[in-house]
């Protein structure tokens, strides 16, 4: 099949592959929908892609950037427009779910590169779905989120993202 392979930038760890895998198969644990993925000969991260079908052909992915015309550099959405994008594209309470739960996720795992094009939409020809989680880091020595919760990007709170559940549901 057809996958994605990370390679170390010079400035990442010499671990990050392996980083990277476990913070996958640590998402997969607390029960979000993640892509197949491997870590390749110990140190490369790869991901299945999952935006193809089993033919061989495309299926229709566009980010939150790309819905929301949201510039993925500038940290301008909060997770109420994305649990309210899922909303109104899905109109489905369980992707409105993942949504919420990889919020609490990326919260708790301090993956503050939760930027725009790290959230993504299929569409198989009648429905939108949320896609399965990906590019999820654990960012070290930053700790404002991209994506604020609750119109904050440090210092989070639970309360926080209780207060977006309520909002949506």
């Amino acid at each position: 099949g057809d996958w994605i392979i990370k390679f170390r930038a010079t400035t990442d760890p010499a671990d990050i592959g392996k980083r990277e895998f476990d913070i996958m198969e640590l998402a997969k644990r607390a029960g979000l929908e993640v892509p197949e993925h491997k870590l390749f000969n110990d140190k490369y991260f790869g991901v299945k892609r999952f935006d193809r079908k089993q033919n061989g052909k495309k299926v229709f992915m566009i980010s939150a950037s790309g819905l929301l015309d949201a510039d993925h550099n500038q940290p301008v959405l909060d997770y109420s427009d994305l649990l309210s994008l899922t909303a109104k594209l899905t109109r489905n309470m369980v992707e409105i779910e993942k949504m919420f739960r990889l919020m609490v996720f990326n919260v708790l795992i301090n993956n503050t590169d939760d930027h725009a094009k790290n959230f993504a939409f299929l569409y198989d020809g009648e429905n939108w779905k949320l896609a399965p989680a990906f590019d999820l880091t654990q960012t070290i020595g930053c700790w404002e989120h991209a994506t604020s919760v609750n119109h904050k990007g440090i210092d989070i709170t639970g309360a926080d993202m209780i207060h977006l559940g309520y909002q949506v549901g």
